[in-house]
């Protein structure tokens, strides 16, 4: 990240908060992050230098961190044919595989409130087993938790649903059911850094969409669908692949 942040003295505000996925070469058994057999891994750091130096937050991890992630990366080896002794995974993050991660910024006793800190992401792969990499949702810097919900939940906004996720082809099919019957929808297509790619507009039947949706011109990666239709508002992630 390019602008630093000023660290909370409290410790419950001064945390990172995010949803990802790391399909990562796991770890050998028994070995530790900084140990031989710890090969590839992902890791959060802080600088207090503008970037000369850096210390991690915590430990590193990778595919062992999960056992959702662990199954996926192993279930689609194949062999490196450049190094038959190798087996790389083709596995690919899908929605399903995100988890929530909380990272304490404070917690490692090297970094203290009023700290002006750079903070990066950083992903470590050696020349052997590779994976699908790292991918990061929802990110929130000392941003205070949501209250507890006290009262009853509120009405459902209506039903948003993206099919086939990922999509391997570029084709997906888009159904909604409206809170409430409107004559028209309107849907932009965003990458992960927010820049809308493509926007249009969807009939509707009464309170129910469903259209055919061609991206198979975008790259592959993760895409956010906005659908608008009256006063509701709702998202969808997508994942294409080739």
């Amino acid at each position: 990240m390019l602008v630093p942040v000023t660290l909370k003295t409290n410790p419950d505000s001064a945390v990172i908060r995010f949803k990802e996925v790391v399909l990562v070469e796991p770890n050998e058994a028994g070995s530790t992050y900084g140990s031989d057999g710890f090969y590839d891994y992902v890791v959060v750091e802080g600088s207090r230098d503008n970037g000369r130096t850096w210390q991690r937050f915590q430990d590193g991890y990778n595919a062992n961190d999960q056992v959702d992630w662990l199954n996926a990366f192993n279930r689609s080896l194949v062999t490196d044919p450049t190094n038959t002794a190798a087996q790389n995974s083709t596995a690919v993050g899908t929605t399903a595989l995100y988890k929530q991660r909380e990272i304490q910024l404070l917690g490692n006793g090297f970094f203290q409130g009023g700290n002006q800190v750079l903070i990066r992401f950083r992903l470590y792969a050696d020349q052997l087993v590779h994976g699908w990499g790292w991918a990061i949702d929802n990110l929130q810097i000392q941003v205070p938790p949501p209250p507890p919900v006290l009262a009853v939940e509120p009405i459902s906004k209506g039903r948003f649903s993206v099919y086939p996720n990922p999509a391997s082809a570029g084709i997906v099919q888009i159904e909604a059911d409206l809170p409430k019957a409107t004559a028209q929808a309107h849907l932009v297509v965003t990458g992960m850094m927010g820049q809308a790619i493509r926007q249009q507009s969807l009939n509707v039947g009464g309170t129910k969409i469903s259209e055919r949706l061609d991206l198979s011109a975008l790259p592959t990666g993760l895409y956010v669908l906005r659908l608008t239709a009256g006063d509701a508002v709702m998202t969808q992630k997508v994942i294409l692949t080739r």
